[in-house]
């Protein structure tokens, strides 16, 4: 499987992981807004959707390069879905931590 779908694959999951999180921590604390839940997906869908598009047409026309990127299309798309996974991994992790209460004080023992 090219790297650049294991990384879009991941980048969806680790999206979906951050809007439940935060859907879940907004409900707990009775914040929950349905039409900030709502843009959420909408963003989550048109990120896929432009995501899906540049990778087929990095299939089409492979030695296609983004010149103020100094990259092809394909090694950009792998660096910006590496780059959404990283980023919402971080996410993930800090909703995470809020959900269970846990300061990052405990788990590093105060050296964050």
């Amino acid at each position: 499987m090219p790297k650049v779908l294991i990384y879009a694959l991941c980048a969806l999951i680790a999206v979906g992981v951050n809007i439940v999180l935060g859907s879940a921590i907004a409900d707990f604390k009775d914040e929950f807004d349905k039409e900030k839940a709502i843009l959420g997906l909408k963003k989550a869908g048109a990120i896929v959707l432009a995501g899906a598009g540049l990778y087929c047409i990095s299939i089409l026309i492979p030695d296609i390069r983004i010149e103020t990127m100094g990259l092809n299309l394909s090694d950009a798309l792998v660096l910006i879905a590496y780059t959404v996974v990283a980023v919402y991994i971080g996410k993930d992790l800090d909703n995470l931590f809020i959900l269970l209460k846990i300061k990052m004080d405990d788990v590093t023992g105060g050296t964050v």
